[in-house]
């Protein structure tokens, strides 16, 4: 009978050693395995999320290429490309609303993109007036801007997105034609709005 306790009394270390390790394991599941970027999305410049942007889209493990680019008035390029077929958007990245969700039917996680309003074509005539009510609608949809099975994946995107966003805003970044929508450089009221001004 002692050498039965004895025998379960070494085990019991083991065991539970084992238990520890098993349980640490199974608490990794979801996670990143992979490291994590050197430097945040604030901290690099414009370039650089861009980068981090064309890395993430051109992933492996993606359905579909995505490519970045930023354009005058600080439009987002966004081209897709699904083997022969290629799409290309233009979406006005300035105000735009960035969510991240996940698709009901593929369970993949997409980031979204809402402009705050559209870009404006430099068409003139009917081209023109079409392509103008085409921006106008364009504007109140939700883009998909990255869809990937991963989660980690879809945080970054969001994040550099969102930094990429404030950074068109930034000294020396596009800013919206003076009078429309987000342009700041007309004096917004106040106490001084009238100061410098001769009656």
């Amino acid at each position: 009978m002692r050498a039965a306790r004895r025998s379960g009394r070494r085990r019991a270390p083991a065991l539970a050693l084992l238990a520890l390790a098993a349980a640490g394991v199974g608490c990794m599941d979801g996670y990143p395995t992979e490291d994590v970027p050197r430097r945040a999305a604030a901290q690099m410049s414009q370039q650089e999320r861009l980068d981090g942007l064309n890395a993430l889209g051109r992933a492996p493990h993606l359905a579909q290429r995505w490519r970045y680019a930023l354009g005058a008035g600080c439009a987002l390029q966004l081209e897709l490309g699904d083997g022969g077929r290629r799409e290309r958007r233009a979406l006005a990245l300035q105000g735009a609303e960035i969510r991240t969700r996940v698709d009901g039917a593929s369970g993949w996680h997409e980031v979204t993109l809402r402009p705050a309003q559209p870009l404006r074509p430099s068409t003139a005539g009917a081209a023109g007036a079409m392509a103008e009510a085409e921006a106008e609608a364009d504007a109140d949809a939700r883009h998909t801007v990255l869809a990937t099975p991963k989660w980690t994946d879809a945080v970054q995107a969001h994040g550099l997105l969102t930094h990429l966003e404030h950074g068109c805003g930034a000294a020396g970044a596009p800013r919206p034609p003076a009078g429309a929508p987000g342009d700041t450089s007309a004096p917004q009221g106040g106490a001084d709005a009238g100061a410098g001004r001769s009656g």
